[in-house]
């Protein structure tokens, strides 16, 4: 495909980055934040269609973009690792994920890439040069399991007595009402985690929180007819920018790279006095879990509110039950089915009030403060006024 005029200006290190799933929405926002931030001489995109208008985009924004599916070992070996320094692993969005991320894994362990040996900062040969694993996986993950924080996490157990709070302030909203498959979105994640924690004990983890740009599907109903419907309940989320998220996981692959910022030997703990615990060192992401979240915490009513304001428009909310926030879904929002399934889920966890997760991860890694609600409206009036559109149209236009 064309690879003219590219958005980023000239790299700063020879890296080479590849993304899988770019023609998704996720995968979208990942080969953005590659491409604009200046760490990667190379980006490699693996889509699905090549004729879809984020391939396009982004193959005219400099991206060397690959048509392939996730489905063979030999051809991810053989086109997507190849050369490669770092992935930004995004799971396919379909309830058959956990077997193609299997094989992605199969790939890896199979060419015996450096970011599977026990120390992945070790010098390499040839082509097999991958060091740096980063997951982009989903803050559902982590309410599947039994344990209400995952081991590594920086922030699991802020999240958990966040989450504990906001349950509390939520146990007058309605039962939530299960789909045939929101369940299945949920232990879908908590899989793909665990095959990738399991194959790669050096791989991060980045679990998303609710993002903002899933307002971008209600973007028709909310301008022709001027309502904010949702299922939310009174649950508490804070919502995340996508660019924000991706920002952060880029960081975090290109600085997994970067020797100057690796220690070659963990340094030996100072003796303190009696009673006093020193400050560790900040670790390597090698083998962490980060909770990417925004700072506000709001409820629907609240959300609705807030882009009232912003969009200097009345915008109401109205509280809807999850059969009416479906059809409104599959009618106008441009989502697939498993993408309105991961919405549902995360409309029952909100609800239950387990979102009240408000992680300062995200604002450590990119060292300012995430963008807030009011501001993620602002910069994004025509998409929910006449002009607005359906989820990738919008993210086309979202400004970087």
């Amino acid at each position: 495909m064309s690879s003219s005029p590219s958005i980023a200006g000239a790299a700063t290190t020879g890296h080479v980055v590849c993304v899988t799933e770019a023609d998704s929405i996720l995968g979208f926002y990942a080969a953005r934040a590659c491409l604009i931030s200046r760490d990667w001489a190379k980006v490699v995109c693996q889509v699905n269609d090549d004729k879809d208008e984020r391939a396009k985009k982004l193959a005219n924004e400099g991206a060397h973009v690959i048509k392939m599916s996730l489905d063979h070992a030999d051809h991810i070996k053989k086109h997507l690792l190849c050369n490669v320094d770092a992935l930004v692993l995004v799971p396919p969005r379909g309830f058959d994920a956990v077997k193609k991320v299997k094989t992605v894994m199969d790939a890896i362990e199979e060419l015996k890439m450096p970011i599977m040996m026990p120390e992945p900062e070790t010098s390499v040969r040839g082509e097999l040069k991958l060091r740096a694993l980063v997951l982009s996986s989903c803050i559902l993950a982590g309410f599947h399991m039994e344990q209400p924080g995952t081991p590594g996490s920086a922030s699991a157990a802020a999240g958990s007595a966040a989450g504990a709070a906001s349950l509390a302030s939520s146990a007058s909203s309605p039962a939530p009402t299960k789909g045939p498959h929101d369940k299945n979105v949920m232990k879908l994640w908590e899989q793909i985690e665990r095959e990738v924690n399991h194959r790669c004990k050096h791989a991060t983890l980045c679990r998303i929180g609710f993002p903002m740009q899933a307002m971008f599907a209600l973007s028709e109903v909310m301008m022709n007819k001027g309502i904010m419907p949702l299922n939310f309940g009174e649950g508490d989320f804070a919502p995340v920018n996508l660019k924000d998220a991706f920002h952060g996981i880029t960081m975090i692959a290109c600085e997994l790279l970067d020797k100057t910022k690796q220690p070659a030997k963990p340094m030996p703990m100072p003796k303190q006095p009696a009673g006093k615990t020193a400050a560790r060192p900040m670790p390597t992401h090698h083998g962490q879990v980060y909770t990417l979240t925004g700072m506000q915490l709001v409820n629907a009513p609240k959300l609705a509110q807030t882009a009232s304001q912003a969009l200097e428009a009345p915008m109401p909310y109205r509280a809807v039950d999850d059969h009416e926030m479906r059809r409104i879904l599959d009618a106008s929002s441009g989502l697939g089915m498993f993408e309105i399934e991961e919405f549902m889920a995360s409309a029952r966890v909100i609800r239950a009030g387990k979102m009240g997760i408000r992680s300062p991860d995200l604002e450590r890694l990119i060292k300012r403060a995430p963008m807030t609600v009011d501001k993620f409206f602002s910069e994004n009036k025509n998409m929910f006024k006449p002009r607005g559109g359906r989820v990738v149209a919008a993210a086309l236009l979202d400004h970087f």
